[in-house]
């Protein structure tokens, strides 16, 4: 175990026991380069806490630090991580026995994709539609299974019950993107009483929802189209990409694509999904 790791979770949880209950976990840049969360956070420490508490996790601040997404593996898909395993394990395994603290999670992220305002889930319980419910900027909700078990979704499967927890995907490190987050968070803390209520909160708005169910693999070099549209369906046999040698690379099924256009992805062009009614 890497020293400066194992330093900072046995720092964290001895302050847990400070933390009174509603405890929420704000969670920011498991990807080093989404510094979103960051100016997210900067907004968040100024607000009045009622009731409860708020921590804020910087899961990979090395990487932060470097700009980089991971040092060695993409860390939202290293649970449910290894004391001796490499940097992202190390980290995702002290997660594993930090997260249990809390009651609920929020977990801030950003893309480059055109798949913008979507919140993602791993549960479907009525705490969770609740929380949902008061996110007045989301479009789209993913019920993400394609990654179960490696995410930050692990850490909150308790054998004894389920964390709450949600992740705001909603755009670029952009402001317009950190307003937006920033909102919406405040009416889901709002809603738990966290902080004063407030009363301009849209409450059941319709949401498109698509269940994720695979991912789509590709080679580092393989380029995909750039006419596909995230949330409209692909046919069998549509062109989605193109290999290195300009060779088409066709659909094998049906789907909805899901964050097809992502950069950051080397070795998926994204998610298929179903869409849910």
């Amino acid at each position: 175990m890497n020293s400066e790791i194992d330093k900072k979770y046995r720092r964290l949880i001895s302050e847990v026991d400070n933390l009174t209950h509603p405890r929420i976990l704000i969670n920011i840049c498991s990807h080093g380069n989404e510094v979103l969360g960051l100016e997210v956070v900067n907004k968040l420490k100024n607000i009045q806490v009622v009731n409860g508490s708020i921590a804020f996790h910087t899961a990979n601040e090395l990487a932060v630090k470097q700009n980089r997404r991971f040092i060695d593996s993409d860390l939202n898909r290293s649970f449910p991580g290894s004391i001796s395993g490499n940097h992202e394990q190390q980290i995702a395994s002290e997660m594993m026995k930090y997260i249990p603290y809390f009651d609920y999670v929020i977990d801030i992220h950003s893309t480059v994709s055109d798949t913008k305002d979507c919140l993602i889930i791993e549960d479907n319980s009525s705490e969770i539609q609740k929380l949902l419910s008061v996110c007045k900027n989301a479009k789209t909700v993913l019920h993400m299974t394609a990654t179960k078990g490696t995410s930050i979704f692990r850490a909150t499967r308790l054998p004894e019950r389920i964390i709450p927890a949600i992740v705001f995907e909603y755009g670029d490190n952009d402001s317009n993107t950190i307003e937006k987050t920033y909102s919406d968070i405040l009416n889901v803390l709002s809603l738990l009483g966290v902080i004063e209520s407030i009363n301009s909160v849209v409450k059941n708005h319709k949401l498109q929802q698509f269940e994720c169910y695979a991912t789509y693999p590709k080679l580092e070099t393989d380029i995909p189209n750039p006419k596909i549209k995230n949330c409209e369906m692909v046919h069998k046999g549509d062109i989605i990409g193109y290999s290195k040698d300009g060779t088409l690379i066709l659909s094998d099924s049906d789907f909805y694509p899901i964050l097809f256009g992502e950069i950051n992805y080397t070795t998926i062009f994204g998610f298929k999904a179903n869409k849910l009614e």
